[in-house]
Order: C-alpha cells, then sequence, then structure tokens
C-alpha cells in the first residue's frame, strides 16, 4: 500500500499547497532515474502515462479478466499504474482517495491479491481512472513501437527525439542498451551483469548501496556507465550523511 498511502500523505501536508506550486505533477518512483525531461502533453483532465504490457488482462485472460470485469469493463481499462505519470494536481487530489480506497478493497479480496500480486497497486490505479472516466494518453511500452519510430527517423535524423513517445523507459538488464538519448527515464529493475561485475537492487534491501565500482572497460554498453555515474553522484552529493550497507560478496 506504499504508494497510494505515500500520495495521500503527500497531500495532506502542508507542502502540497506551499511547495507544490506548478500544475502538473510527475510522479516517479525511488527506481527511477530522469535522463532528461519528458515533454508535458497532459492536460486538466487528460493525464499522461508509460504503458506496461502486463497491465491488461489480455496479457493472462483466464486468470485476470473474471477479476478486472469484477470492478470494470476489462477493455476500457489503460494499462498503466500510478508511475511513471503527468498528471494535473487537481485532477491528481481528486483520484487519491478512490485509488488508496480500491487498493484496500483489492488487497482484501482473495481472488483479486492473487491474481493482481505484485502489481495489485497498478490495478488499483487503473481500475480507479477508469471508474472516474479518466483516459490516459497512453505511451507504447514495447520495442516494435520504437523500431517503427527508428526507421521513421531514418529521413528524419534532427527530430528522431521527438518521435518517440513521452515517458518511454529504459529498463537494461544484463550487459545493458545502448541509445540512452532515446529514453526519458531509466528504470533500475532488472540486475545487471557483465564481465563478472554485477548490481542488483534487491541486495540493498535494507541498506543504502555503496559506491559503485567501474565497470569493465570492454563489454558493458552505455546505460551500464549511466547507471554507474548516475548513482555515484547521488551518492556523493549526500557526502558523509550516507551510511552505505556491507558491501555484497
Amino acid at each position: 500500500m506504499n504508494r497510494p498511502w505515500s500520495l495521500k500523505q503527500l497531500a495532506a501536508s502542508p507542502e502540497w499547497t506551499s511547495r507544490i506550486t506548478e500544475e502538473y505533477i510527475f510522479v516517479m518512483e525511488t527506481d527511477h532515474l530522469l535522463l532528461k525531461p519528458p515533454p508535458n502533453t497532459a492536460t486538466p483532465t487528460s493525464p499522461v502515462a508509460f504503458g506496461f504490457y502486463y497491465m491488461t488482462y489480455k496479457y493472462d485472460p483466464p486468470k485476470l479478466r473474471p477479476v478486472v470485469k469484477r470492478w470494470f469493463d476489462p477493455d476500457n481499462v489503460d494499462p498503466v499504474g500510478p508511475s511513471p505519470l503527468i498528471i494535473h494536481k487537481a485532477q491528481l487530489a481528486s483520484l487519491l482517495d478512490p485509488f488508496w480506497q480500491l487498493s484496500l478493497e483489492l488487497k482484501r479480496d482473495k481472488e483479486a491479491n492473487v491474481a493482481f500480486g505484485w502489481v495489485l497497486e497498478m490495478w488499483a490505479w487503473a481500475l480507479a481512472a477508469a471508474r472516474a472516466g479518466v483516459k490516459h494518453q497512453v505511451r507504447p511500452s514495447r520495442d516494435r513501437m520504437l523500431r517503427i519510430l527508428l526507421s521513421i527517423a531514418e529521413a528524419l535524423r534532427s527530430r528522431a527525439n521527438e518521435l518517440v513517445a513521452v515517458l518511454r523507459l529504459a529498463e537494461p538488464g544484463g550487459v545493458g542498451i545502448n541509445e540512452l538519448n532515446l529514453y526519458y527515464i531509466y528504470h533500475y529493475t532488472f540486475d545487471l551483469d557483465v564481465a563478472g561485475w554485477k548490481w542488483s537492487k534487491r541486495v540493498f534491501m535494507g541498506s543504502y548501496p555503496p559506491k559503485l565500482s567501474d565497470p569493465p572497460q570492454r563489454g558493458p554498453r552505455q546505460s551500464i556507465r549511466t547507471f554507474v555515474s548516475m548513482v555515484n553522484e547521488a551518492i556523493d552529493s549526500f557526502g558523509n550523511t550516507w551510511r552505505p550497507g556491507p558491501k555484497p560478496r
């Protein structure tokens, strides 16, 4: 229940009014690194969200469709979660209590809790928004769309970045990926492993990580070097207040 509850706490705090004076809010997660600011195409009634391939009943129809339809028409639920998300402040405020209440309802429902599992909060957001009549500007998540865009960009190379979907996430694993300039957010969800150099966020579930060692000169792709640089820069910014846990064996 961390995401709906944390957003409710934020909206109830004095900082919601005193410090957040912008009209639109960009919701990210703690394992998101901002590579560059995405353009804001959201409106007061239409937020921008990243489309997840597994956030549709079609990902596993026998398991998901019967559960989803208990709360809303499965074919009219956007394949999104509560982050990454660009949304008007007033619209976000209006959805927070439905999001929280539905999260609790789904968690307490045995069938829904089993079917939705670790993405239960994401389903709570998607269903709460759908029930409120909110339609997201959903950005594609599949590489097929990226390949189409890149083929078009061959003739319009100077506009290549404009052709790539807003809120596109990079989710590198293994040896990483190149062409990070095509993405706005680096989501470090998968383990990295190249030529004996490894990193996994799951090792640090209960402690802060130490600074990352340099990856090998040969083997890792651009995303790994960017990740190491960004994480170490962030750790350095804390100075002596950063208290890392032991290095993994």
